[in-house]
């Protein structure tokens, strides 16, 4: 049997893992919102340039027809991004929208970006195409817009580009959004909990082992981890790179998966492996729901998987990860074995 320090620490991983992919260089992604961005028009129609709201109103990205050198204007005029003919896209160190732009609503400006200074351009991606947070396309209050209520029009601004040369402007227009239906929260949390209550019931009515028990509990997360892998993964596809997805959206439910299987088989030989596998599934997924939790109630997602797929496996993943954390943490500190008969040797 493998030592009780082992199984700890080995729990303890579980968490340092989950929690290190989350430490990227891009610290904030698309998240759930209750508003929605719209390009309305690109004025003239004829300049080579396409543009989208990405993630609700989280992100506007930029395309450019191959060949045509792009500028895009910071919110004091300077230029700020540049996509040359060949597609390399650029960054002006010295621009204030560098920095400011950084995080959904807003960050530090170093002393050094100065509008006025001459250019100096920083490499950042390439393929004719880029996304960024800028200020100008969303709401940057984190409350509800005061004397409006949801439906109506909050927002209507201009970012403006120059193409090969001449003035260009991208109109953007942000909506807000009714709240959305409650019912696939209701029936994520009312399938787990049900079978949270099959999993307590076939203990009482067909008394298990602790092999049998733990053995219950890690197959009950594997379809459910595997059902948050996809939502995940969906998610992380669904955003250009540009945007920074993060990859705990689909390793924090592939490490529960894998967890959950080992947990299957090593409880055979060992409950305490089982149990220690149990714990580091449940960690997982509740580290990946809770991370999600905002997108149970705000209107839009930053996705393209369904949103109510999305929302009721959110809600479905909380009260199994708590249960599956529970019951990994109980054997593994206690020893008492779950659903085991008192004649049992």
């Amino acid at each position: 049997m493998i030592p009780r320090l082992v199984l700890r620490r080995a729990v303890v991983c579980g968490v340092l893992l989950a929690l290190s992919p989350a430490s990227t260089v891009f610290a904030d992604p698309a998240g759930p919102t209750d508003y929605r961005s719209e390009v309305t028009k690109i004025v003239p129609s004829t300049a080579p340039i396409s543009a989208r709201i990405v993630g609700g109103d989280s992100f506007l990205s930029l395309d450019v027809t191959p060949g045509s050198d792009v500028f895009v204007k910071g919110y004091s005029a300077e230029l700020y991004i540049w996509i040359d003919n060949a597609g390399v896209v650029w960054q002006n160190r010295k621009s204030p929208a560098t920095y400011y732009n950084a995080e959904r609503f807003g960050a530090e400006i170093p002393p050094f970006a100065d509008p006025a200074a001459e250019p100096e351009w920083e490499r950042i991606g390439s393929g004719y195409s880029w996304s960024w947070h800028d200020h100008r396309v969303h709401r940057m209050e984190p409350f509800a817009p005061l004397n409006s209520v949801p439906g109506d029009q909050i927002l209507d601004a201009v970012v403006p580009v120059i193409v090969n040369g001449e003035a260009v402007e991208i109109h953007v227009i942000s909506l807000w959004v009714p709240s959305p239906s409650p019912v696939p929260v209701m029936v994520g949390t009312a399938f787990s909990l049900g079978l949270i209550g099959w999993w307590l019931r076939s203990r009482r009515s067909h008394p298990l082992t602790d092999r049998r028990a733990l053995r219950l509990a890690a197959g009950l997360t594997v379809p459910i981890g595997l059902a948050a892998l996809v939502i995940g993964a969906w998610q992380f596809v669904s955003l250009p790179a540009s945007t920074g997805p993060l990859w705990t959206w689909w390793i924090l439910p592939l490490v529960a998966v894998l967890a959950s299987v080992s947990a299957i088989f090593s409880s055979v030989g060992s409950p305490s492996s089982g149990a220690a596998g149990l714990a580091i599934a449940g960690t997982q997924l509740g580290l990946w729901a809770w991370e999600r939790r905002t997108g149970l109630w705000r209107a839009i997602l930053p996705t393209e998987a369904p949103w109510w797929l999305d929302r009721a496996v959110t809600a479905a993943i909380l009260p199994v990860s708590l249960g599956a954390v529970c019951l990994g943490l109980y054997v593994l500190a206690s020893g008492v074995i779950p659903g085991r008969s008192q004649s049992q040797p």
